[in-house]
């Protein structure tokens, strides 16, 4: 080994970084450097020497504390040296460096101390261990050729100036997992254009984004604060989520133009307020599941009700997800507990318009005396089964489509209200509706729905949450349920069931029910009961996701839209660039993935001169499938879309009747297995389905309740594709592994 080489090396790096502490002195003919600061011990500990680097061994761990400063190209520390773990990285360890491109650190290493790059002006990239939790204070400031860096998702806290300079960044992606920014992070990265803010973050820190290179940003829910200097002075569109979100305006907004920059927040936020004070543009957010907060809203839906105290207790007692768990804090002490639910439903009784949710019966109660849910195994979907779905979902949307009007139905909603219906049924009765709901018989179907339904992903980004209720009169002479009915319903379908008096206060309790489980998005399902009525079956679908690719600003323009009676409306169209397309006789079709992929939005426009409604009654379960199954890729698929919301509402019976389920309705149908009734007859009434869906940049909401209302007396190569969505066409949300559809619909028109 070259000594002299060593020894050159060492006194030129102490020389090159005064900064170092350390000093070396002779120890028994090698050298030592005085106690580490860093480290709870005092003893002098040898330096040594690697193949490029000089470290410090403490027996059980090796600490990096200088490298030579003659190395260039890729540096690569190894993860043990003579069989201990090289664990950290010290205090400007590998500082003031002008040569090294790259440098790669073993995932051994668990600590990295201020300063470890310094000054590195040509490092390009760097590898950092996958346990680090914290990026120190100037880790990498002056780095002014670091291109890219990968930060670890185990990093919780970024320090002082960590990128601070590093005039080449472009783009970094901060895991969720950080909490705490210190100050000027990511100061005068004049390059750096896109930057996230993790959800765990409270407070954007002093100097943050100060002369850095990005023009938008989003400030998502979980930030309360923006201190002076943290945002960068080109900025041109600043997003902020939060209503209470408040800004450091002693520096009026630190030199960014308010004729160039737009900000944009919920109505009534502290940002609007802020905004209007300084003469700087403003917009509200898009969409409502985007928009304005109260205290109290949980499921910020704009309204405090009783859908907010459902979705607190179920946060509390069920540990189910909380969308705007910062706005159930009643008592604002920082925690959502039993004491803010106390507080929530005192100030719902005091409101006028609070009724008490129904309580569930007891299975051991008169109506369901000793009966147990069932022990059931689910079917995992096959073919069979999703031919059976997709031909119930296309036949009800050409019994409901309407080349006049906007239609949107759930056939999923539809289907988990009727099966749980046919599980009542019996006779011809069983068989005309096993027919219609896909041909499998309702065993089969239980079970195949059973898995469906407990399959659905319920993620803050994509959720697809789906309840049933089983309402009956409070009267045994008038009917009585039966055991086996009860169990089958509350094993597959998870219903809740309901004992009610089945007058207003029941219309009023069954409405709220509905409006809890659609988070307000169907306020209000059924008008009245009528005297005949025995028992309600629902169901109720949410669906809320955001775009894989959400939709920029600047994607989004006026546009052309014309509608099925050749009137052009304007609209919001909203441009994309995506990979997936379909195609099939007579149609082209757009594909655009939800965050998590396990749905898709589906946008299938038939060729000129053919309307949706004429374009749906030529397709088959077996086409529809296929081209939903048999997506096709391009190098650019260049899709037109426009923002819409639309709200649906219909009474099924005839459309069911002419699918070939008349006997259901007729008043000696046969629901013999269902209850016996003191008229001796019980058929259903009506299905009263109820839809809406809000589609916008960010993503996708969507809601659907079915009732089934049942009676005891009288009654009845370099590819190109561009896909502009700019005329009526068929639409839908399918299941990315099954292609079932969830919802489908026709936009006829761009409602007003």
């Amino acid at each position: 080994m070259n000594y002299k080489k060593i020894i050159a090396g060492i006194m030129c790096l102490c020389i090159s970084l005064p900064t170092v502490s350390q000093v070396l002195k002779p120890v028994g003919g090698v050298f030592a450097l005085d106690p580490d600061p860093n480290q709870d011990n005092n003893e002098y500990y040898p330096v040594q020497t690697g193949e490029n680097f000089v470290y410090r061994n403490y027996g059980d761990r090796i600490e990096i504390v200088a490298i030579f400063t003659d190395i260039d190209g890729e540096l690569v520390i190894p993860d043990s040296v003579d069989g201990v773990p090289v664990k950290v990285a010290g205090k400007n360890a590998f500082a003031g460096n002008q040569k090294i491109t790259s440098i790669v650190l073993p995932d051994s290493i668990t600590k990295i101390y201020e300063g470890a790059f310094l000054g590195d002006t040509a490092l390009e990239s760097v590898k950092l261990p996958s346990g680090i939790t914290e990026i120190p204070d100037e880790c990498f400031q002056n780095c002014m050729s670091l291109k890219e860096i990968d930060i670890p998702e185990t990093v919780e806290s970024i320090g002082l100036r960590a990128f601070c300079n590093c005039t080449a960044l472009k783009s970094v992606k901060i895991p969720d997992s950080v909490t705490t920014f210190d100050g000027q992070v990511f100061d005068s990265c004049r390059n750096l254009t896109e930057v996230n803010i993790p959800s765990g973050i409270s407070e954007i820190p002093e100097g943050f984004l100060n002369y850095s290179g990005v023009k938008e940003i989003v400030i998502p829910s979980n930030v309360t604060k923006i201190c002076t200097n943290a945002l960068p002075s080109e900025l041109e569109r600043l997003t902020v989520i939060n209503s209470d979100c408040q800004i450091d305006d002693t520096n009026y907004m630190f030199g960014i133009s308010k004729n160039k920059c737009v900000i944009v927040a919920p109505k009534g936020s502290r940002m609007l307020e802020f905004a209007e004070s300084f003469g700087f543009d403003s917009e509200l957010l898009p969409g409502t599941m985007c928009e304005p907060v109260l205290k109290g809203d949980s499921n910020n839906d704009g309204d405090f009700g009783v859908a907010d105290l459902v979705s607190l207790e179920s946060y509390i007692l069920k540990n189910q997800d909380i969308t705007a768990p910062e706005l159930a804090d009643m008592n604002g002490d920082g925690s959502v507990d039993v004491f803010d639910l106390t507080l929530m439903r005192k100030s719902l009784i005091d409101s006028e318009d609070f009724t008490p949710a129904p309580m569930s019966i007891n299975l051991s109660n008169t109506v369901t005396e000793g009966v147990v849910p069932t022990e059931i195994q689910g079917r995992e979907p096959d073919s069979e089964f999703v031919l059976a779905q997709t031909d119930f979902s296309l036949n009800l949307l050409k019994q409901t489509a309407d080349s006049s009007e906007n239609v949107f139905i759930s056939p999923y909603s539809a289907m988990q209200a009727l099966a749980m219906t046919a599980n009542g049924a019996d006779g011809e009765t069983k068989s005309q509706m096993e027919k219609v709901l896909g041909g499998l018989d309702v065993e089969k179907l239980n079970e195949y729905l059973y898995t469906q339904r407990i399959s659905q992903p319920n993620k803050k980004y994509c959720s697809l949450k789906t309840y049933n209720s089983i309402w009956t009169l409070n009267d045994t002479e008038r009917i009585n349920v039966h055991d086996d009915f009860v169990r089958r319903n509350r094993a597959y379908y998870g219903a809740d069931i309901f004992l009610a008096d089945f007058d207003e206060t029941t219309v009023k309790d069954i409405n709220n029910w509905v409006k809890a489980k659609t988070d307000g998005m169907i306020p209000k399902t059924i008008e009245e009961l009528s005297p005949e009525s025995v028992m309600c079956l629902i169901n109720t679908v949410l669906f809320d996701a955001k775009w894989q690719e959400q939709y920029y600003t600047s994607s989004v323009e006026e546009g052309d839209f014309t509608s099925s009676d050749g009137t052009v409306r304007k609209a919001e169209m909203m441009y994309s660039k995506e990979k997936y397309y379909l195609t099939g006789e007579n149609a082209v079709g757009m594909y655009k993935l939800y965050e998590g992929e396990k749905y898709a939005f589906v946008g299938i426009l038939p060729d000129e001169g053919i309307s949706a409604e004429e374009y749906i009654n030529s397709l088959t379960p077996e086409s529809l499938n296929k081209m939903l199954s048999e997506k096709k890729t391009a190098d650019a698929v260049y899709c037109t879309l426009p923002k819409f919301t639309v709200e649906y509402d219909n009474e099924l019976s005839d459309e069911l009747k002419a699918m070939g389920m008349t006997d259901a309705f007729n008043p000696y149908a046969d629901f013999s297995a269902m209850a016996d009734t003191d008229t001796g007859m019980l058929f259903i009434n009506k299905v009263i389905h109820k839809t809406k869906i809000e589609l916008c940049e960010s993503g996708t909401k969507a809601a659907a309740v079915t009732s089934v209302m049942m009676n005891a007396g009288a009654s009845v190569a370099e590819t190109v594709v561009h896909i502009n969505l700019n005329r009526p066409f068929v639409y839908a949300i399918v299941d990315t592994e099954t292609n079932i559809p969830v919802f489908m619909g026709t936009l006829n028109d761009i409602p007003e």
